[in-house]
């Protein structure tokens, strides 16, 4: 009977132990919900933020600049919010800049959205080397970015269009570059590959009064139909083949009905935002201001 007595005291206190153990478990778990709780709670107040963004620019509408007409096309991906557009006119309506950015990682778009928007208010950043320069330097002073590029992948196309010498010039990481039209020629420019923020791609091209610019984003590029092929540039020529001559706002919405028959007009073969922009030099002569 002792012994019996003296092996249950025995386990009382190894069960008292156990019990004072899983308290504190409990207490760790309770904290760790808690702080769950408030990751779910911001990464849903970011999403809701995010969407009311995108949503914003897909319907903004194009700013009127003197002799360039703007078209323009943009669909939200259910897998990604991680593109957006802004077209400016330049000072002493000298013509006009455009940004297209594609980006990996929630609010990092909307980072980038920030800082561009920002620094395109300023002539020192009417060049594309100088935009990039003060770009660099904003986001490198910015807590919310990512440092070493393990969240975030920013990928961007600047462009000026200089309306008195119609000399365009462009800046571009990670994007496939633009497309001008010109009658019944097309020239591929600005395909950026490999370069990086701190060395973007440069690339300048003399326009002539009734060419056409298309700018796609990697989104519509990499959009997939059922057999897992890409749109690519290949979807973009299909979609001129019988648009060539049409007005640019008729070109982008003929783009845009090949990119719905390709993917059968499923969001979740978009892969990322697609956006593409469309401009056009009227035909009338340009006079200096």
């Amino acid at each position: 009977m002792s012994f019996d007595k003296q092996r249950i005291e025995e386990l009382e206190r190894e069960l008292e132990k156990k019990n004072v153990e899983l308290q504190k478990l409990y207490s760790v778990v309770n904290s760790l919900n808690s702080c769950l709780g408030g990751i779910i709670q911001e990464t849903e107040a970011g999403i809701r933020a995010a969407t009311s963004l995108y949503r914003k620019i897909a319907s903004k509408k194009l700013p009127k600049v003197k002799g360039l007409i703007f078209a323009s096309k943009y669909m939200i991906s259910k897998e990604s919010l991680n593109s957006y557009f802004d077209i400016f006119e330049l000072p002493k309506q000298r013509g006009a800049g455009i940004i297209v950015c594609d980006a990996k990682g929630y609010g990092t778009s909307a980072v980038v959205m920030s800082i561009a928007s920002s620094l395109v208010e300023s002539e020192e950043t009417q060049c594309c080397d100088s935009f990039f320069e003060a770009l660099n330097k904003e986001l490198s002073n910015c807590a919310s970015f990512p440092k070493d590029g393990s969240e975030a992948t920013v990928k961007l196309l600047y462009v000026l269009i200089d309306k008195a010498s119609l000399q365009m010039e462009l800046c571009s990481v990670g994007m496939p570059g633009l497309m001008v039209i010109r009658d019944d020629q097309q020239f591929c420019i600005g395909e950026s590959g490999d370069a990086s923020l701190n060395d973007p791609h440069r690339a300048s091209f003399r326009l002539n009064p009734g060419d056409r610019i298309l700018i796609p984003n990697n989104g519509i590029l990499l959009s997939e139909n059922e057999g897992g092929e890409k749109f690519g540039m290949n979807g973009i020529k299909k979609g001129l083949s019988n648009a060539q001559h049409l007005p640019i706002s008729d070109i982008v919405s003929n783009i845009s009905f090949e990119l719905d028959t390709f993917t059968d007009a499923k969001r979740n073969r978009l892969k990322g935002d697609v956006s593409i922009l469309g401009i056009e030099l009227e035909r009338k002569m340009f006079y200096v201001v």
